[in-house]
């Protein structure tokens, strides 16, 4: 089972992915397929790091933000 805080950060983590152009350019330009990118966005897979980071940058949005 989902944990609800995966879930909530992947909600979060959509919403940036959303700003970006969706999730197959955000894919495409990251180098990841969109089928991790959407299970990132729907919490089944652990955002690694470094993934969380650049979307935030590019966001202008706050680690903190996505991860609480």
């Amino acid at each position: 089972e989902i944990s609800a805080d995966r879930k909530i950060i992947g909600g979060r983590f959509k919403e940036l992915v959303r700003q970006l152009g969706g999730q197959q350019p955000v894919a495409l330009d990251l180098s990841i397929s969109k089928d991790t990118l959407s299970n990132y966005c729907r919490g089944l897979t652990p955002i690694p790091f470094e993934v969380a980071a650049e979307i935030c940058r590019r966001t202008d949005s706050s680690l903190d933000w996505l991860a609480t």
